[in-house]
């Protein structure tokens, strides 16, 4: 006979990773069009993005300002 500990602790470990993929399918569509697109979400998340500090390839800015790519290839 199950107990009720055991019985929500097989629902935890089916639910938690469920709702994992649906949030990531969910940012995965809600997030801006292609590869660059969704390195520019993260990217808008965690740096600052002034462009007179970011390194850019042609017309497009990367992600990271170069001062942050240096801080999270250190940490890395």
């Amino acid at each position: 006979m199950q107990t009720n500990t055991d019985r929500w602790n097989r629902i935890i470990r089916w639910i938690v990773p469920i709702a994992a993929m649906l949030a990531l399918a969910a940012w995965f569509y809600m997030a801006p069009e292609g590869a660059l697109g969704k390195m520019d979400a993260v990217g808008y998340a965690i740096c600052h993005r002034i462009d007179d500090r970011s390194f850019q390839i042609g017309d497009r800015q990367l992600p990271l300002c170069a001062r942050c790519t240096g801080e999270f290839s250190a940490a890395g």
